[in-house]
């Protein structure tokens, strides 16, 4: 409500030779406005530099998230609490093309994030089906569920998607190829 944001990255792609691009010299990069018309650019503390981009925002009360890519994997999220000023968040899920965190660093649970303009809210898939919430995209509690819990889906089956009510959270999935889509429902502050 006080301000824009747009994320992207600055640079481009070295040029095609026999067409096929050599790498990507693009790096992460921010703007920032108050009315949308003028615009600021922001910092990026890039641990990764030159290929990186910064992806969709995601907003929480007391920060951002913006979960974007990198050719060299190091990092893949970035947190503010401005808007203005960025500095790259890890993910806690030990991906095999993702470094592990430094101990001690700011962290995310998942890469799959959705908002409600005041929680921010992280799916990890990876372990069983958690959802965690933050304000802020730096400290995360994890949700608890209602409902058929018993049918929630093991790790690398079918979760469609998240979506943000009034008091919380819904996910949709499926607990196998052979199972009806179902929903699960976890409420903000339990």
């Amino acid at each position: 409500a006080s301000r824009y944001l747009l994320a992207g990255g600055v640079g481009n792609v070295e040029p095609v030779s026999g067409g096929v691009a050599a790498s990507d010299t693009g790096t992460a990069a921010v703007w920032w406005s108050l009315d949308g018309r003028t615009w600021t650019k922001g910092t990026v503390n890039r641990a990764d530099g030159i290929g990186s981009s910064l992806g969709s925002i995601y907003v929480g009360s007391g920060g951002f998230v913006a979960v974007g890519w990198s050719s060299n994997k190091t990092a893949t999220a970035w947190s503010s609490v401005d808007g203005r000023t960025w500095q790259p968040i890890a993910n806690r899920q030990l991906y095999a093309d993702v470094a592990t965190p430094a101990p001690g660093a700011s962290s995310i649970p998942s890469f799959t994030i959705v908002d409600d303009g005041s929680h921010l809210f992280a799916l990890d898939d990876q372990a069983a089906l958690n959802v965690w919430t933050s304000s802020d995209g730096l400290t995360w509690q994890q949700m608890p569920f209602s409902g058929a819990i018993g049918s929630i889906p093991s790790p690398g089956q079918w979760i469609e998607g998240l979506f943000t009510v009034p008091d919380g959270l819904i996910v949709a999935g499926q607990g196998g190829s052979a199972s009806p889509p179902e929903l699960w429902h976890a409420t903000v502050g339990s």
